[in-house]
C-alpha cells in the first residue's frame, strides 16, 4: 500500500472505517450511500471502491428503473 501513487479526486467522496484506503471516491449519491451501507454492515470487514479511470476496471450496476447506469 505504501508504494501506491497518490490519488487525486475532486468529486464527491466519503470517509469510512472499513475501507482499505482513507476515503472512498464516489461518482454520485448512490455510490456514497452504498459505501456508508458497507461501512455499517456487520458482515463486511473491508471494502474498496476502485476508480476505473485509474484501474481500468468497472462493474455496471442497475438503477431502480432497471436500465444500466453509467457514470
Amino acid at each position: 500500500m505504501s508504494e501506491l501513487d497518490g490519488f487525486y479526486w475532486k468529486r464527491m467522496w466519503a470517509e469510512q472505517d472499513k475501507t482499505i484506503f482513507n476515503i472512498t471516491p464516489c461518482f454520485n449519491d448512490f455510490e456514497k450511500h452504498f459505501a456508508q451501507f458497507l461501512d455499517q454492515a456487520y458482515n463486511i470487514t473491508k471494502f474498496v471502491k476502485l476508480a476505473e479511470t485509474y484501474t481500468k476496471f468497472s462493474i455496471e450496476y442497475c438503477k431502480v428503473y432497471t436500465y444500466l447506469y453509467m457514470c
